[in-house]
């Protein structure tokens, strides 16, 4: 009898240590082969067991309360969010608020990091102002593209900077020429005089399939201010605008505001 009871409990003891020795093996297989670089981990920080994908995107900090904004797609379905900015790196977030529809591909997440700086908005009155002709340049997009994994943003100039539609919303879109890359979606666009007049949200790729079969090239197509202002309002979550201004004059952009997202599936 107790033979017998020995010898299942051994063999029990042989299956499970067996499985996990398995799942270890698995595990170290699945990060030497799809874990992102040392150098990608040391900006994001561990994930979660047996996540092996990181997504990289932007944000920026909106209030002194550690609130980041970025976009909605940039938190979808993540088991872990991390940031990275001036100072920091891996840092985990909690998501504090999520936009419904396409049109406002808004999200905000916190972190107890208290920023350097904080980027204010662009608030023309009325809401529904189309006119960008009176706002100084030059346009600014500022973010980590690609596989940007420095301190610093970068930041690259816009050629043209236009308000748009989309068929199908109601809401007025910021198209902009210039260089779209991956890891710019959350990254702030900036007028001359260093405010916030819309956050990235698609590239040329997204902008074919939504509006039509012609390629665009070389845009890209944000949120407009007035839209991210009402949805935070929306959301009870604090933020500042500025002081219409259609002075000529260039600020120095609040790069240290823009932060780094990684999202771990």
């Amino acid at each position: 009898m107790w033979r017998r009871i020995k010898l299942v409990v051994g063999w029990t003891s042989f299956v499970v240590m067996t499985g996990e020795a398995v799942l270890l093996a698995f595990e170290a297989y699945t990060i030497r082969t799809n874990y992102p670089s040392t150098e990608t981990q040391k900006r994001s920080g561990q994930g979660p067991l047996f996540s092996v994908t990181s997504i990289s995107g932007s944000g920026f900090f909106i209030n002194n309360a550690g609130e980041i904004l970025t976009n909605r797609h940039m938190v979808n379905s993540c088991r872990r969010i991390s940031v990275a900015g001036a100072g920091f790196h891996g840092v985990q977030a909690k998501v504090v608020a999520v936009s419904n529809g396409f049109s406002r591909d808004l999200a905000v997440i916190q972190i107890p990091n208290k920023p350097s700086a904080v980027a204010r908005f662009f608030n023309p009155q009325p809401t529904n102002d189309a006119n960008l002709d009176g706002r100084p340049g030059p346009f600014a997009l500022v973010g980590f593209p690609g596989s940007n994994l420095g301190e610093t943003p970068i930041t690259q100039k816009m050629t043209a900077v236009k308000l748009t539609n989309i068929k199908g919303t109601k809401e007025l879109f910021v198209e902009a020429d210039g260089p779209n890359e991956r890891g710019e979606s959350g990254s702030p666009l900036f007028d001359g005089n260093g405010h916030v007049i819309g956050i990235m949200f698609a590239g040329s790729t997204s902008l074919k399939d939504m509006q039509t079969e012609t390629e665009i090239s070389e845009k890209g197509l944000a949120v407009y201010s007035p839209a991210i202002n009402d949805w935070l309002k929306q959301s009870s979550t604090g933020f500042s605008t500025s002081k219409i201004s259609n002075s000529s004059k260039s600020e120095v952009l609040p790069t240290s505001a823009v932060v780094q997202v990684f999202c771990f599936k």
